[in-house]
């Protein structure tokens, strides 16, 4: 299933994100970020692409997107105690 997102990308990854997304998903905040819109497949990798960028990269929308991520994340936290 297709899922619309919305993240933020920080404005050190314009290669990572103009080699992923289409030019008319993207635009540039007033900071310089990377703002992109696009529809992905809503599975395990959606997560994992966001989590491969760390600190790098915010989800925007949709808020239960950031709630599995939140999630995740307690998980890996847990493995790691």
């Amino acid at each position: 299933m297709m899922k619309k997102v919305k993240l933020k990308f920080n404005k050190n990854l314009g290669n990572v994100v103009f080699d992923e997304f289409n030019k008319d998903e993207i635009l540039l905040d007033k900071a310089g970020n990377y703002i992109v819109e696009t529809d992905v497949f809503d599975n395990y990798w959606l997560i994992s692409f966001i989590l491969s960028f760390g600190s790098q990269i915010e989800i925007i929308e949709p808020i239960d997107l950031k709630e599995k991520l939140l999630d995740e994340i307690e998980k890996i936290k847990k493995i790691y105690k």
